[in-house]
């Protein structure tokens, strides 16, 4: 079976990513038959060259819809925040809402129903990226700050210390893109494939794809890293997936560096250490024995607003005091931990982690909403004294299915005494899937023009120029 064969058979099956894969296996499982345009089994000739892995999966992968994702549906309108909008807003709407990103959109008004202005978004925000950013300016406000003014530091919680510095709070979203908050705004719409969202998530550094339908205003959801490991999944038992997958990983590159807090550490440390390396987690470990006892999540900075005595305390309070905080009755889900614990009991035994991933992925009940994953205070993530870890040995396939059942998007990789030895993120996982030589020819609407012109930047000769050097 060559390729355009592999196209026209993936292309004719109706269904989802499991129909089209139990079509394929059984003939390409057969190694003494092919198949004729019928789709029947026919003799091999005998000097037939083999199909690259590579090529046939991205080639199957971009016949897999993206509607077939349970999670890029929103049930209600989509939280926006113009870039004149200022930080202080964006924090308090977003808490008080639970959205843990959003997209920005340009100053300038528009209307849903005219066509001819239908590209109005210039990038998305997050709300830890937000916090983390405010409590390093907030920082270095106050160490330039005389002993007489230290007042300022006396707060009660974070909403009175937005209200304090009002110059740091009332900074303009549109400002932040110099700081690098802004994450760029890639829309795509329920027909295009798994590989198209494999190319920009590999390709531009995204945690989020917006899902539009109609005009480029009517965003329907988003695509998250952890929903396309799922659909990724459930190409399991295809042996183009599994050529890859079932590598151990020490076989690829996994060589991000891990940050590191011990556990006597101050909670503004590990939340500065998340800021200045751009990290999504810390891994907290004991300074004895350097054995992993738990992480603080980029995600985890909700915490902070939650309890003010916590942000009142923060440069005293330790980071294992921080981790083992728990989430309240009714935010908490018993079936988190319960996966947790499976997951790292087969990986311990070197099993399969989950079995049954074809069939759990298949329901909506399984597959958790846009609007959950989305949310700050996300009852899907297990606990920071609960990190997901991992060993070399392990395959990426275990790698994945470690990831998918904790709902967790970063594992750390340890060694047998549990010593952190590597960090490994969803994002590195899906580059295994895409191209690696492929320039993704997406355009991202006015996003870098945007972005430029509000951080009062342009680019001459291949330099980048700032306006206060001009």
């Amino acid at each position: 079976m060559d390729l355009r064969e592999i196209e026209r058979l993936v292309k004719e099956t109706k269904g989802g990513i499991i129909e089209k894969k139990e079509t394929l296996i059984p003939i390409l499982t057969n190694p003494a038959n092919d198949v004729d345009e019928h789709g029947h089994a026919k003799p091999k000739p005998t000097n037939s060259a083999s199909i690259d892995s590579g090529s046939a999966l991205q080639l199957f992968l971009d016949h897999i819809p993206i509607s077939s994702l349970h999670a890029i549906t929103n049930s209600s309108s989509v939280l926006k925040f113009r870039t004149h909008d200022s930080l202080n807003y964006a924090i308090r709407t977003m808490y008080d809402k639970d959205i843990f990103a959003a997209p920005i959109i340009d100053n300038i008004e528009f209307d849903p129903d005219i066509i001819n202005h239908s590209d109005p978004y210039v990038g998305i925000i997050d709300f830890a990226s937000m916090v983390l950013w405010f409590l390093e300016e907030c920082e270095n406000y106050f160490r330039n700050k005389r002993d007489d003014d230290l007042r300022y530091q006396v707060t009660s919680g974070i909403f009175s210390m937005l209200e304090q510095v009002h110059h740091i709070a009332e900074t303009k979203i549109g400002e932040l893109a110099k700081s690098y908050l802004w994450e760029p705004f890639f829309p795509i719409s329920s027909h295009d494939t798994l590989f198209h969202v494999l190319l920009l998530l590999s390709k531009h550094q995204l945690h989020l794809v917006p899902v539009v339908e109609g005009h480029k205003t009517n965003i329907t959801g988003f695509i998250t890293e952890s929903a396309v490991v799922d659909l990724l999944l459930q190409s399991s038992g295809l042996e183009w997936f599994d050529d890859i997958a079932d590598k151990s990983l020490s076989e690829f590159r996994f060589d991000k560096q891990p940050g590191i807090v011990y556990e006597d550490q101050s909670i503004v440390e590990a939340m500065s250490m998340l800021w200045v390396n751009r990290i999504c987690a810390v891994a907290v470990v004991q300074r004895q024995t350097e054995r992993i006892i738990g992480c603080v999540r980029i995600s985890d900075v909700y915490h902070l607003l939650d309890n003010d005595d916590i942000f009142n305390n923060r440069k005293t309070v330790t980071v294992d005091h921080f981790i083992q905080l728990e989430p309240s009755t009714a935010d908490s889900d018993p079936t988190v931990d319960q996966n947790l614990n499976a997951t790292t009991s087969a990986l311990d035994s070197d099993e399969t982690v989950n079995q049954d991933h074809d069939a759990s992925t298949t329901t909506t009940e399984s597959n958790p909403t846009s609007t959950e994953t989305l949310s700050l205070r996300n009852k899907l993530l297990p606990r920071m004294n609960l990190p997901v870890t991992i060993r070399t040995t392990n395959s990426l396939k275990q790698a994945m299915e470690a990831l998918a059942c904790s709902k967790s998007n970063v594992c750390f990789l340890v060694d047998d005494a549990e010593r952190v030895t590597g960090l490994l993120t969803l994002r590195d996982i899906i580059i295994q899937f895409a191209p690696p030589c492929m320039d993704s020819t997406i355009t991202g609407g006015r996003f870098f023009e945007d972005a430029l012109e509000q951080s009062g930047c342009d680019v001459k000769d291949r330099t980048l120029i700032l306006e206060s050097n001009r």
